[in-house]
This record gives structure tokens, sequence and C-alpha cells, in this order.
């Protein structure tokens, strides 16, 4: 699997939003141009942040088969920049401009496993 980070922008209606832990909105996004997500892909998104668009990167937690449904966990984060909290305020019917799957670290073929791993920075007082 290559590398695919070429921004193919389309537009994505949110189809689905529940909450999965504490602070974390799972998001389902139908893309009105389908890809599907090779593993480790994610999305960018146009978030509005006090009325200016911004980019924001999230990761493609699950994706089906053909590429009509791609799901994100965003975790609820105060502090940070504010995608987060605009992620937060999205419901069913609500689009989106987002990107085909981008996949900057591709993984490598024929290596014996796979190791994914996924984290969230936090700052401790």
């Amino acid at each position: 699997m290559a590398a695919t980070n070429i921004e193919v922008w389309q537009l994505g209606t949110v189809v689905e939003v529940r909450n999965v832990a504490t602070d974390i909105q799972r998001i389902v996004i139908e893309p009105s141009r389908p890809k599907k997500a090779e593993p480790g892909s994610h999305i960018d998104v146009m978030v509005n942040i006090d009325g200016h668009e911004d980019k924001r990167s999230y990761s493609i937690v699950e994706s089906s088969e053909d590429g009509t449904r791609l799901a994100i966990s965003v975790l609820k984060a105060p502090l940070s920049r504010g995608g987060s909290l605009f992620i937060h305020t999205l419901e069913p019917g609500d689009q989106l401009e987002i990107t085909q799957p981008l996949q900057n670290f591709p993984l490598r073929v024929g290596a014996g496993r796979y190791i994914l791993l996924a984290g969230v920075s936090a700052s401790r007082p």
C-alpha cells in the first residue's frame, strides 16, 4: 500500500453521532465521493472556529468496505485549538467539507505482522 496524501475534497454528510466514552463522540460520515479507507488512514475536515475555517485531521476508526461510511472518534479537548469543540456540535444531517481518506504512513507490504497504536496527548498541571 502506498502513501495517498493528495487532498481530494468533497462533501460529507453526518449520519450518526453518539457518545462512546466520557467526552468522546463517534461521528459517522457518508462522503459524496466514497473511497475505501486503508488501515491507518485519516481525513482532513474543514472546521469553523470563531467564524473562521481551518483544517483538522482525524483518524478513521472504522470504514465500510466500499468507503460509503467513515467513522471518526473525537475527544472533546477544551484546551485544544477548537476543532474538537466544533466536531462535538455536529448533528445528523450536517454537511462538512472533507477529503477522501489520506494515508501518510502506509503499511509495509509483506510484513509478518502489524501493530497499530493510537493515543491522545494530555497536558498535566
